[in-house]
């Protein structure tokens, strides 16, 4: 039984690394940017879906006339509840 949990352990660990390792590679700063504007977006009542002048973000790849969307309707609810309670802590 030992044994099993130290593989277990070393895979975990193994799968850990190589999907931080991949992430920097696959990863893609556009979605990251609307992940963002979308979160804002709902979470101030506006619709995700029209084109809409962002200008809260101080970084300037941030900022400017967003691009249209694709996401079915339940990812933007979630990227706007995301974004609403991690700026409540703030």
């Amino acid at each position: 039984m030992s044994k099993y949990r130290l593989r277990h352990g070393q895979l975990q660990v193994l799968v850990s690394v190589s999907s931080v390792a991949s992430a920097v590679f696959l990863g893609h700063y556009y979605d990251q940017r609307i992940f963002l504007e979308t979160g804002y977006l709902v979470s101030s009542g506006l619709n995700p879906y029209q084109q809409h002048e962002i200008s809260v973000f101080s970084n300037p790849y941030l900022t400017g006339l967003n691009p249209l969307i694709g996401y079915p309707p339940p990812w933007p609810l979630l990227l706007g509840f995301i974004y609403r309670q991690t700026y409540s802590i703030i």
